[in-house]
């Protein structure tokens, strides 16, 4: 058991050493953070070719799709990096489903900076809401920066 775990570790450092020497990047993304009512919020990406972490602005908001089991939403929302490396934005297509809970799926398309020419999609869910003042949001999928 202790020689796998060795031989686990070893390997792991080895590829953690090799991917930037070698230009891999992951397309994979992780971000997640609150979303407010009013409109703007935070995010953190802790994985994947987009900006550590920065605030976001809802640009349009579209309901619809209104029955006795919830509704659905179409958000417009843009990423501003706190590093300066430019803005994105991501359409949310969301399901509020009164006994499921919240999902979406979102797809990336547009930005400015080191992100002009994103591409992405995924889907996400609300992790739970923030004492009637917003959610929490998860995102996951995969985002190219060319």
């Amino acid at each position: 058991m202790r020689r796998l775990t060795l031989v686990a570790a070893v390997l792991g450092l080895v590829f953690t050493m090799a991917a930037p020497a070698t230009g891999i990047v992951s397309n994979y993304v992780h971000m997640e953070g609150p979303s407010f009512f009013d409109g703007t919020g935070e995010f953190v990406t802790t994985r994947g070719p987009l900006c550590p972490s920065g605030t976001t602005q809802d640009l349009e908001n579209e309901a619809g799709n209104f029955s006795p089991y919830g509704f659905n939403l179409r958000v417009l929302k843009e990423f501003t990096c706190d590093d300066g490396s430019g803005t994105f934005q991501a359409v949310l297509r969301v399901r509020v489903d009164f006994a499921r809970g919240v999902t979406f799926t979102w797809t990336m398309n547009r930005g400015t900076g080191d992100y002009e020419h994103i591409r992405g999609r995924g889907n996400g869910f609300v992790a739970f809401p923030i004492d009637g003042i917003g959610v929490y949001d998860v995102y996951r999928g995969s985002a190219r920066v060319r």
